[in-house]
């Protein structure tokens, strides 16, 4: 099982992101092992690659969420609820690492 990053999942989507094809790639081999997205991930993914000033990307953030609605009917999907508060400071102890933290909590939630 893996948790996808939001690097990850923009390289598997934009056919024109520089690691786009090794991206997609493991994507396909991996696969059926198994892949989550979190709200953490999916806000990520839509704000960024959504974003007017993505290069190369949709421009419309309603079109990133179609690809990502897309992505997540593929096989081994699993929506990881986070249940997590970024006020926690049992979980988040590092601000300035706070997405490693919330990923990190996730894992631990989700036994992995």
């Amino acid at each position: 099982m893996f948790l996808l990053d939001v690097n990850i999942l923009i390289a598997v989507l934009a056919p024109q992101h520089e690691h786009h094809d090794k991206a997609a790639g493991w994507f396909l081999a991996n696969q059926r092992q198994g892949w989550a997205t979190c709200p953490l991930t999916e806000n990520g993914f839509i704000r960024i690659f959504g974003h007017s000033k993505y290069p190369d990307g949709p421009d419309d953030t309603e079109i990133a969420w179609q690809l990502l609605s897309s992505l997540c009917l593929q096989p081994g999907h699993q929506f990881w609820s986070d249940g997590i508060s970024l006020l926690d400071q049992k979980k988040i102890s590092n601000f300035n690492r706070l997405k490693v933290n919330v990923r990190r909590s996730l894992l631990i939630t989700h036994k992995l």
